[in-house]
């Protein structure tokens, strides 16, 4: 029975003994073993890890059955090749290598209307950087070559009833949507275009990775030259690249860690004053590793301008390992009050206790610890005037008393028989110090006397 009028008929009657013989577009849709009658009705994909296929290591595979089958298991391994990059600091952080549907209709395209007596197979070569669909069989004689390029040619078939029913598949778009399909998905990807190379005996679509995963792959390759300590091929490959790139977060990162290899951290300033970089425009990873490495230059600026980048960042609203990592760098540069801050600022806009790290009360301690110092030298000093020398003490014995507490809720939500070990000290340490900032009339009075170190939280938060 047919089920519709416009299906195309499946067999036909030979003219001598009238007996139906399936036609050969239907052998090709559903036979199991089409290359018996076609030999090159098969896909062949070809993965190589480089741009070209001069790499030693490749894989091959050999995709056999009906077009359906070959179509829909070539797709399979496309996607497993479509990864999606990740950028947080993005308007878009998410972008594919390459859209599906762009994929779908190459591939489906370079099938429906390939030279099926041709017994070249349908190639699929997949590069690092690019994916290479080659359909048998040049453009028909009836198509516009210049219209085909730009997505607006009129419908010609050389397999028409291949192509019907790949459309009633939905593997294929309907007549003459294949091209402008792929072009419009390229672009709103933010792809670079496709591109056609047409050949008398072949046509091959071209689909290049979306920019970010051609990024990406320069990034890795740069990292991987920089751990086998080829520093100077690494900053062979890295300065085209933020040339072209100046802001490029990742290329950035990469260029302070060749500034510290090389001991050259100068670099860093001269190359942020050139393409006008601001702090502000790049994520924090990014501003504390530029900023730690002006920090060992001792070009005149550099300290200033690392200040000035890390007091940038920490105006920000930052997760607990930035914040460490921000409070640490302040310390360095001897800005114990503004890591406080920081910290200060997190802790009282956490929502639970249980998201405040331990480690972060340690570092509030140990800036307010070297604070305390500050404070004390300032008491001892002989050419400073009593009233300025008496609110130092004060301010000291202030410090000291509020780092002692810092540490003791370190102690409460820390369980880690090390982490804790640290703590201990950096507590004994304050007492040390309190003994010290004592008023001289409480000294004779009072003994040292330890304090009660908090007991390790049990994992269900009891003690």
């Amino acid at each position: 029975m047919r089920l519709s009028a416009l299906v195309p008929s499946l067999g036909a009657r030979k003219m001598l003994d009238k007996e139906i013989r399936p036609r050969n577009f239907a052998l090709i849709l559903f036979g199991r073993e089409p290359t018996r009658l076609f030999p090159g009705a098969f896909t062949k994909v070809s993965f190589y890890p480089g741009k070209d296929r001069s790499e030693p290591t490749s894989e091959r595979k050999e995709l056999f059955g009906s077009v359906v089958e070959q179509a829909r298991n070539a797709l399979d391994l496309l996607r497993t090749h479509s990864s999606t990059a990740f950028d947080k600091e993005s308007a878009e952080p998410n972008a594919v290598k390459y859209p599906e549907r762009a994929l779908q209709e190459a591939v489906v395209n370079a099938i429906a209307h390939r030279d099926y007596e041709i017994d070249e197979p349908t190639s699929i070569t997949i590069f690092a950087d690019r994916v290479e669909i080659r359909s048998p069989g040049g453009l028909p004689r009836t198509v516009d070559r210049n219209k085909f390029l730009a997505g607006t040619a009129s419908p010609s078939w050389r397999n028409q009833s291949l192509a019907y029913f790949l459309n009633k598949l939905q593997l294929a778009q309907a007549e003459g949507q294949g091209i402008p399909t792929i072009l419009r998905t390229m672009k709103q990807l933010g792809s670079p275009d496709p591109m056609f190379e047409l050949e008398e005996s072949a046509v091959t679509c071209v689909l290049p990775a979306h920019p970010r995963h051609e990024m990406m792959r320069h990034v890795v390759e740069i990292a991987r030259l920089l751990v086998q300590q080829d520093v100077e091929q690494a900053e062979a490959k890295l300065v085209p690249l933020l040339e072209l790139n100046p802001a490029s977060p990742q290329l950035l990162e990469l260029l302070a860690q060749i500034a510290f290899t090389k001991q050259r951290p100068e670099w860093i300033s001269t190359f942020i004053s050139r393409h006008g970089l601001r702090p502000n425009d790049l994520p924090s990873g990014t501003v504390f590793q530029l900023a730690e490495a002006l920090q060992q230059s001792l070009k005149p600026g550099d300290a200033e301008l690392a200040k000035q980048w890390l007091q940038a960042v920490a105006q920000r609203s930052l997760q607990a390992d930035e914040v460490r990592r921000v409070t640490v760098a302040l310390r360095k540069i001897g800005r114990d009050e503004e890591a406080v801050q920081v910290i200060s600022r997190f802790i009282g806009a956490a929502e639970s206790p249980l998201a405040i790290p331990s480690a972060l009360y340690d570092v509030r301690a140990r800036a307010k610890i070297d604070l305390a110092k500050k404070c004390m030298d300032t008491g001892r000093g002989k050419n400073v005037a009593p009233p300025l020398r008496a609110r130092a003490w004060d301010q000291c014995r202030c410090y000291l008393n509020e780092a002692e507490s810092d540490i003791i809720k370190a102690l409460e939500s820390e369980t880690h028989p090390r982490e804790r070990e640290y703590y201990e000290k950096d507590l004994e340490f304050v007492l040390m110090m309190q003994q010290q900032a004592k008023r001289p009339s409480e000294r004779p009075h009072q003994q040292h006397r330890p304090r009660r170190i908090p007991p390790r939280r049990r994992e269900d938060g009891m003690r």
